[in-house]
């Protein structure tokens, strides 16, 4: 099972990765760079991707039209993560397939239960 995090910020995914052994026993893969998470999915293909919105570089959007570009993620489940979800970013975001949106600050329960049910997806 691999579940990738891209996150800018270091707290935000030690947080994550932490809670989600919790609920999941394969350890999380980390990425601070998407373009570095973009090129391992360009490898294999990941079970899960959680991805900050907005990071420097590539944002989470961007990083989705590219994900989608490769064979092996057209149809991986995105949870797409930022402080304004809002209707603008819905919009875009489900034209390309995000599967669901997680608000920042980040919500225990409400991160597990996502997670959990896109990986039974």
């Amino acid at each position: 099972m691999a579940v990738l995090i891209i996150d800018d910020d270091p707290l935000n995914l030690t947080l994550m990765s932490y809670l989600l052994r919790t609920v999941e026993p394969a350890p999380a893969l980390e990425f601070a760079d998407p373009l570095a998470a973009l090129a391992w999915c360009a490898a294999q293909a990941p079970d899960l991707v959680l991805i900050d919105q907005w990071m420097p570089g590539l944002c989470g959007l961007e990083f989705i039209e590219r994900l989608r570009q490769l064979p092996q993620g057209a149809n991986v489940p995105v949870l797409l993560i930022s402080a304004d979800v809002d209707a603008a970013l819905r919009g875009k975001g489900e034209s390309l397939g995000v599967a669901d949106f997680l608000s920042k600050p980040i919500v225990k329960a409400e991160l597990l239960e996502k997670v959990q049910k896109l990986l039974r997806r």
